[in-house]
């Protein structure tokens, strides 16, 4: 179910002075006029703003802008028409335009609006590489993201300068790694998960760019990552235990209880414990032999009221193709990439397609060498994050765990099911050498160029493939990690790429 939210009617002020930090933004007219336009604000996003004719008659859109230039407009809408994109702190013009025969006609005169600051404890970022306008893909666009803070953590839209268009404060006792546009892309999606990891409080949160509609939904045993499907499914991450044999030899009896995972489905708003469905479970469909030679894998492991077991995969991203119908699993303790296909039966059960890397993987290089022997020893990545996919290829934020050196990089790879090869075909090391073991994110921008986040780093780029430069950063101050990342080209139309 979605919940309806609100929004707040501002008065007409005459005040000129700067912006407070925080609190309720200002709102004037441009000129005395006997006929300003209605500005309403979200209770929900402090930066969204409704703009409504007087007497409303027909579709209308908004056009906006700065300095009186009104060089920006809505799509077309019926009612309040939300303006959205808006830089925390500035100060825009809003009218109303409506379509006549006749041609558009400005109906209502144009009202200042001063956007508020967020509050005092969201981290700021600033510019740390200036945006090559010539070069990067993101120009004008924005950057979607989580930001994991100490004690807090938000779900935030940043434009070029760092700068916030819209935040979202995530509870106090929850953490959230992946954000998304929704499949309309009318909303953002987010996971929310215990702070501590001691409670299983997972769920997946909807609120619409607008701040109008918000929905929740449970995901039972959820973590990492979750996938919209335009069916109206969600399809999550959860924990998996069971009572394995992970000792090599051949007459061992040595059960021990593991920690794994699988992919759960339910439909979006589904709010209890019971009537999901299961699609995949690592124990039982993968195929992969248990191992635990790794040294995360042999850590003391305790989540959700389990304690003191061992995490065999500990898979972090779940991402998906709709042409093929297939989930991307990568499993980041086991160093495998697995497709699986997705069953739409009734009690029918996901497949998997094959294993790329990994202990049995059934991929080599294109010479035929084999890709992975050990933890240690591994050609393609070593503990890395996935987040995108397409036929035939795929970005990683390897994160180098395990690596010689141990710099963490992004990487693209070229992969053949016929011939069963793949390969990279673009690495970047971070050029501070720096390593984070946690997260990172990466994505390829439709013209070649790639969106990186660095995590526990703080910074977030694009990167020029042609000459490995950086044409755009942000660096966050000390203490924020950014989650997963999505570029966002038009906020009214989140799903465009």
């Amino acid at each position: 179910m979605r919940v309806r939210l609100g929004i707040i009617a501002l008065g007409m002020a005459c005040s000129s002075e700067p912006p407070p930090e925080t609190g309720t933004p200002q709102v004037t007219s441009t000129t005395p006029a006997p006929n300003p336009c209605v500005v309403t604000q979200s209770e929900v996003v402090p930066s969204v703003f409704f703009v409504d004719p007087p007497e409303l008659k027909g579709a209308h859109y908004v056009e906006y802008g700065q300095d009186n230039l009104f060089d920006r407009r809505t799509p077309n809408g019926e009612g309040p028409v939300a303006v959205l994109g808006l830089k925390a702190g500035d100060t825009y013009q809003v009218r109303s335009v409506t379509d006549t025969p006749d041609g558009p006609l400005t109906s209502c005169d144009a009202v200042e609006v001063v956007v508020p600051y967020p509050p005092p404890e969201l981290i700021r970022f600033t510019v740390s590489v200036p945006v090559d306008a010539a070069r990067s893909e993101l120009t004008g666009g924005f950057v979607l993201t989580s930001l994991i803070q100490e004690e807090t953590s938000w779900i935030v839209m940043m434009d070029q300068d760092g700068d916030y268009v819209w935040w979202y404060p995530v509870p106090e006792n929850a953490v959230a790694v992946t954000s998304l546009p929704s499949v309309d892309g009318a909303a953002f999606l987010w996971g929310e998960y215990d702070r501590e990891k001691a409670a299983d409080i997972g769920v997946v949160r909807r609120i619409s760019l607008d701040g109008t509609e918000e929905q929740v939904t449970r995901t039972y045993l959820g973590h990492h990552g979750f996938i919209e499907h335009d069916d109206g499914t969600l399809g999550w991450l959860a924990l998996a235990f069971s009572e394995v044999d992970a000792n090599p030899a051949p007459d061992s009896t040595d059960l021990q209880l593991l920690a794994s995972d699988r992919i759960l489905e339910a439909p979006l708003g589904h709010t209890d414990d019971k009537g999901f469905t299961e699609q995949f479970n690592m124990f039982d469909e993968s195929g992969m032999t248990v191992w635990l030679e790794c040294g995360h894998q042999q850590a003391d492991f305790d989540r959700y009221g389990y304690f003191d077991i061992h995490e065999w995969t500990h898979t972090n991203s779940l991402t998906y193709l709709p042409e093929q119908d297939a989930y991307f699993v990568y499993s980041k303790y086991t160093d495998s990439l697995l497709k699986i296909e997705r069953s739409t039966k009734p009690g029918g059960r996901a497949t998997v397609a094959w294993q790329m890397s990994g202990l049995e993987g059934d991929f080599t290089a294109p010479d035929g060498s084999e890709l992975w022997r050990d933890t240690e020893r591994s050609s393609l990545w070593s503990h890395g994050h996935l987040s995108h996919v397409w036929d035939g290829g795929f970005v990683l934020f390897d994160n180098q765990d395990h690596g010689d050196p141990e710099v963490s990089r992004i990487v693209e790879y070229s992969y053949d099911e016929e011939t069963m090869t793949v390969e990279p075909v673009f690495i970047w090391p971070d050029p501070d050498g720096d390593h984070t073991p946690m997260m990172g994110d990466v994505r390829k921008l439709p013209g070649g160029n790639y969106l990186a986040g660095w995590s526990s780093l703080g910074r977030i780029n694009e990167i020029d493939p042609d000459t490995g430069d950086k044409v755009w950063e942000i660096q966050g101050d000390l203490g924020v990690v950014a989650g997963r990342i999505y570029p966002i080209p038009d906020p009214y139309n989140t799903s465009a790429w």
